[in-house]
C-alpha cells in the first residue's frame, strides 16, 4: 500500500513538473507575439492619413519598405535575403495555367526562400497571360530570367517540377514530404537549373526542414514563428516595385481628393463576368450585405471625406456599389477576368489588360485606410501590404452571411499554436 502511494506521489510531482513546464512555455510564447505584435504597432502606428501621403506609388512604396525593414531587422538578418551569388539557380516558371494572383504570390515567395536556402540565384519565369514584366519590375532582387543555357559555354542540366492541383496528387504530396523532412537540398543539387511550377505553401515547412539550418536567415525570430503569412510584406516589397503602367493606374485613384480611403473587394467567383471561375453559391447575396453593412455604419463612408474604391470579379457588383455611392465612388477601369480562367472571346491584348488591372487593384488594396474583404488569397495577401493591416479591417463571413471585424495577428497566433502541437 506505501509502495503505491510512493508511485502515485511520483507521478503527481511529474504531472505537476510538466504543468509547470508547459504554462512557462505558453506564457514565454504569449510575450513573444505580445512583443512582435506592440513593436508592430511602434513601427507602423505613425500611418498617417491617405491623403497626406505622396500620391507617387514609388514614394509610398519606399516608406513602406524603410518601415518594413525597420520592423523586420529586429529579429532577422536582411542581408542574407540578398541573390546568393553562383552559377546555380531555381526559377518559378508559369507558362501556362498557374490560378489567380494570391497562388502565384504563394508560389513565387516560396520558390523565392527555396532559392535562398539552396544558395541558388532566383529568377521568375512568367509568361502567362502575358509577360510578368507588363505590370512588375524588380526592386532590390534582380529576378529577371535569362536563359543561361544560350549564353553558357558548358551543357547545363535542367530538372522540371510542376506540382500544380491539376497534377496527379501523388506528385504534390512527394514535393511536400521532400520540402518537409527530406534533405531537397542535396538530392537535387546535381542539376544547375531547377524550374518549379507552384501554388504551394512552402515557406514554413521549408524553414522548418531538419536538414536545413535557417538561423543565418532568420536570425533571432524562433522557427515556430517563422511563417508565409509572417514574412510575406517583406519579400514581396524586396522582389516587386509596379510597371509604369501599374503605378499610373494606382496614383489616378490615389490623387482623387479624400482624407479616409475605404477599399471594397467582392469575390464572388462564376458569374456573367467571370463565367469559366469556381462556384461559390453561398455569396450570392454578398452586395446586398455590403450595402447594408455600410448603411448601418456611416463613419466608414463620410461624406466629402471619404473615397469609396471597388473591386470585384462581378462587374454587376461594381456597377450597383458605383451607383449605391455616385459621388464618392470610383474602380479601376478595364477588363474583368480571372487571369487563368479568361473567357475565350476575349483577345490576347483584352488579357493583357486584365491581368494589368488585376495588379493594379492588387496595389491599391494595400493602400486602404478601411478594407472591407472577401476571404480571398488575392485581398487577403493585399491587406499584408497594408502599413497597418489590422486597421478598421472587415471580413465577410460566408457561414455567417454577415461581415465582421477581424485581426489578422490572432489568426496567425492561432496557426502557430497548431504548429506547436499537432
Amino acid at each position: 500500500m506505501h509502495f503505491l502511494h510512493r508511485v502515485y506521489f511520483r507521478w503527481y510531482l511529474v504531472i505537476v513538473f510538466c504543468s509547470a513546464v508547459m504554462s512557462i512555455f505558453i506564457l514565454n510564447l504569449s510575450s513573444l507575439f505580445t512583443n512582435i505584435i506592440k513593436n508592430e504597432k511602434r513601427i507602423f502606428d505613425n500611418r498617417i492619413l491617405s491623403n497626406r501621403l505622396p500620391v507617387s506609388l514609388l514614394a509610398r512604396n519606399q516608406n513602406r519598405l524603410d518601415r518594413l525593414k525597420k520592423y523586420y531587422s529586429q529579429f532577422l538578418n536582411l542581408s542574407s535575403f540578398n541573390q546568393p551569388k553562383g552559377e546555380k539557380t531555381m526559377i518559378y516558371s508559369c507558362s501556362s495555367i498557374c490560378f489567380g494572383w494570391g497562388d502565384r504570390l504563394r508560389g513565387i515567395t516560396s520558390v523565392y526562400i527555396l532559392a535562398l536556402l539552396t544558395r541558388r540565384r532566383f529568377m521568375i519565369a512568367m509568361n502567362h497571360p502575358c509577360s510578368i514584366s507588363h505590370v512588375l519590375q524588380p526592386n532590390q532582387i534582380d529576378w529577371r530570367f535569362q536563359n543561361l543555357t544560350r549564353i553558357s559555354s558548358k551543357n547545363r542540366t535542367r530538372l522540371i517540377i510542376n506540382v500544380m492541383p491539376l497534377r496527379p496528387p501523388s506528385i504534390r504530396t512527394n514535393m511536400m514530404k521532400l520540402i518537409k523532412s527530406q534533405d531537397f537540398y542535396s538530392l537535387r543539387s546535381e542539376y544547375d537549373d531547377i524550374h518549379i511550377t507552384t501554388n504551394a505553401f512552402y515557406i514554413t515547412h521549408a524553414l522548418r526542414n531538419p536538414f536545413t539550418n535557417a538561423s543565418w536567415l532568420l536570425g533571432n525570430l524562433p522557427l515556430k514563428q517563422a511563417t508565409q503569412e509572417l514574412l510575406f510584406p517583406l519579400l514581396f516589397e524586396l522582389l516587386f516595385k509596379p510597371s509604369l503602367i501599374v503605378r499610373r493606374g494606382v496614383e489616378q485613384i490615389l490623387q482623387r481628393s479624400h482624407r479616409q480611403l475605404t477599399c471594397l473587394h467582392l469575390r464572388f467567383g462564376r458569374n456573367p463576368s467571370n463565367p469559366f471561375d469556381v462556384q461559390m453559391s453561398q455569396r450570392e447575396n454578398l452586395t446586398k450585405v455590403v450595402l447594408e453593412f455600410l448603411d448601418n455604419n456611416p463613419c466608414l463612408v463620410k461624406p466629402n471625406e471619404t473615397l469609396l474604391y471597388i473591386t470585384s470579379d462581378s462587374d454587376q457588383a461594381i456597377q450597383t456599389i458605383l451607383k449605391s455611392y455616385p459621388t464618392m465612388s470610383i474602380t479601376v477601369p478595364g477588363p474583368i477576368l480571372h487571369i487563368d480562367y479568361a473567357n475565350h472571346s476575349l483577345s490576347q491584348k483584352s488579357i493583357c489588360n486584365g491581368f494589368i488591372k488585376v495588379v493594379t487593384d492588387f496595389y491599391i488594396l494595400g493602400e486602404c485606410d478601411i478594407s472591407i474583404l472577401c476571404r480571398s488569397g488575392f485581398s487577403l495577401w493585399a491587406n499584408r501590404r497594408r502599413l497597418d493591416r489590422n486597421s478598421q479591417l472587415f471580413l465577410y463571413r460566408d457561414d455567417l452571411n454577415r461581415i465582421k471585424k477581424i485581426k489578422i495577428h490572432v489568426i496567425e497566433l492561432i496557426v502557430s499554436l497548431k504548429w506547436i502541437f499537432r
